[in-house]
């Protein structure tokens, strides 16, 4: 009977949801009531707990940070929150903003199929970080349907940032749903979430098939009874669609795999192609350190899409297009800006730009 309790409560608010999402915007936002949202800062060696309550938001106290002390802060979260039901509210621990990079990555449109895959696979190139040592998420900002692209945010951290972080939830007897990011729009449509999705909260996945499940049951019990009179006067009917349904059924089986091979191939190609066609950075430092001479040095490089700016000093500035133009890899060398000479070091200051052969636009 507790389990009732619990369980029926859950399935209808899940039913509501679901039939809110069906309705226009406008009547959408009538209807729906925002899930309670807790958040667990660490601000300045110290916990910062706001909690969100439909649109208001309210500021719980700061909690001393204590590691050597984990069940006085637990107390003190505990006593922060004695009046709130936790039960059912969203836990988030936002990391400083400070130790997550963000960029923005231009990708094929084709790529948004199994976009998570794709930026893991080219973690490296547009992060310090390799893939299996980061935890990242992203969010598509802008589609161009012209140009067959689409400009994804990411958020990139390092794993045990995360792993530190849900061990100081748990150490506060907190289950976190989201590692969030400090200053970032806690009302977005889509909220980043650095947690893995392998390690998100397992209790809403249960709920959530529970509900599912209920959902199911109901559905086949009303469906029960409307056709059941209709049940006995198809059985001869199905007797002899039998075979064709069986040939059908294994026709359209067949037809789609075919597709799920013909699409798995193609992202596939686009990836081979991708990597293929694009040299890594550590192959064009390289190139500028054979062809550079040695009485030459860069103090900036900055490389986007195809192009690539830096400058230096060397004592003889104008020689160099024509030592990098010699590379397959760099082509249309040119001065950014005119060459001045630095009278402390005794060296011509240049600023060159140039374009990456075999790399394409992002």
């Amino acid at each position: 009977m507790v389990f009732l309790f619990n369980v029926v409560p859950r399935f209808f608010a899940w039913w509501r949801a679901s039939l809110i999402e069906c309705l226009p915007g406008r009547l959408r936002g009538l209807f729906r009531r925002r899930r309670p949202l807790l958040v667990v800062a660490w601000v300045d060696e110290s916990l910062r707990l706001r909690m969100r309550k439909g649109d208001r938001w309210r500021e719980l106290g700061p909690i001393p940070f204590q590691p050597a002390n984990p069940f006085g802060m637990r107390q003190a979260v505990a006593a922060a929150t004695h009046d709130m039901r936790l039960r059912g509210a969203e836990i988030v621990v936002e990391l400083p903003a400070h130790q997550v990079l963000r960029r923005t990555v231009e990708l094929p449109m084709a790529a948004v199929e199994n976009l998570r895959e794709v930026l893991s696979f080219e973690m490296d190139r547009h992060t310090p970080l390799k893939a299996e040592d980061a935890a990242f998420d992203y969010r598509v900002i802008t589609t161009d349907p012209a140009a067959k692209r689409v400009a994804v945010d990411v958020a990139v951290v390092q794993r045990t940032l995360v792993e530190r972080a849900c061990a100081l939830a748990e150490s506060l007897g907190l289950t976190p749903q989201r590692i969030g990011i400090g200053a970032d729009d806690e009302d977005a449509r889509q909220p980043l979430n650095l947690l893995p999705p392998a390690e998100r909260s397992a209790g809403v996945a249960v709920a959530r098939s529970l509900s599912i499940f209920l959902a199911l049951a109901v559905c086949a019990l009303g469906i029960g009874a409307v056709y059941l009179p209709l049940y006995f006067k198809g059985r001869v009917l199905a007797a002899y669609e039998a075979r064709l349904e069986g040939s059908r059924a294994a026709a359209v089986e067949a037809d789609f795999l075919s597709q799920q091979v013909a699409a798995a191939l193609e992202r596939t190609q686009f990836l081979v192609e991708r990597r293929l066609s694009t040299p890594t950075t550590a192959a064009l430092l390289n190139e500028l350190t054979i062809l550079l001479p040695d009485d030459t040095w860069l103090i900036e490089l900055h490389w986007r899409g195809n192009q690539l700016s830096f400058s230096g000093f060397s004592p003889r500035a104008a020689s160099l297009i024509a030592s990098i133009e010699e590379s397959s890899m760099i082509s249309e060398v040119r001065f950014a800006s005119p060459v001045t000479t630095d009278p402390q070091i005794g060296r011509e200051r240049f600023n060159l730009s140039a374009v990456v052969a075999g790399r394409p636009d992002d």
